[in-house]
């Protein structure tokens, strides 16, 4: 009876991970492609109840910056841009609301990386279109500038994002396969 009960608590601790429910995800930037023909790639994983992000690593690649808004202004040259590294050691991360994900260079905020993207990030992750659209709406767009005087905007890409299962999940996994273990073990004696 007893090595029943064991099997049985195994198993409803087995059971747990299953309706556990994740609510941070890692996002990850698929064919973020910037005007000037150069991408941006990296991840970032954000918490859809408190819309934190608790961490990210986005690299975008020397290009080219151009002036005016919206950083297209034909009356204005090129110039280079050099490629940026946004992590947690050289920049710091804000939501303005569940759609505008921030990253900037932590002193003086002259670098700087938004994504706007078409709808709320979900709880369980799937893939969400960024915003390209430019010059169009202002709200709907992303881009990296240079004191916002110079920069260059996203004209294709998305994130896709997979659930990262909670602390919680792993623990309940591991008392759920000690228990069958112990159960196993005390059918052998």
């Amino acid at each position: 009876m007893r090595n029943k009960i064991l099997g049985l608590l195994a198993l409803g601790l087995l059971a747990g991970p299953i309706t556990a429910s994740a609510v941070t995800t890692m996002w990850t930037l698929d064919n973020a492609v910037f005007n000037d023909g150069t991408t941006v790639t990296g991840w970032f994983t954000y918490d859809s109840v408190t819309h934190d992000v608790a961490s990210w690593s986005i690299i975008t690649q020397a290009g080219y910056k151009v002036g005016g808004l919206p950083f297209n202004d034909p009356d204005t040259t090129a110039e280079p841009f050099a490629g940026f590294t946004y992590d947690v050691t050289t920049s710091m991360s804000y939501s303005i609301n569940p759609i505008i994900i921030d990253f900037g260079e932590h002193i003086t905020m002259s670098r700087y990386i938004q994504f706007t993207l078409a709808n709320p990030l979900p709880a369980g992750g799937g893939t969400v279109a960024l915003g390209t659209q430019w010059p169009g709406n202002v709200y709907n767009r992303s881009y990296e500038c240079d004191s916002c005087y110079k920069g260059r905007y996203l004209v294709s890409g998305s994130v896709i994002g997979v659930a990262v299962p909670e602390p919680g999940t792993f623990a309940l996994l591991g008392l759920g396969l000690a228990g069958l273990g112990l159960s196993r073990r005390r059918k052998k004696d």
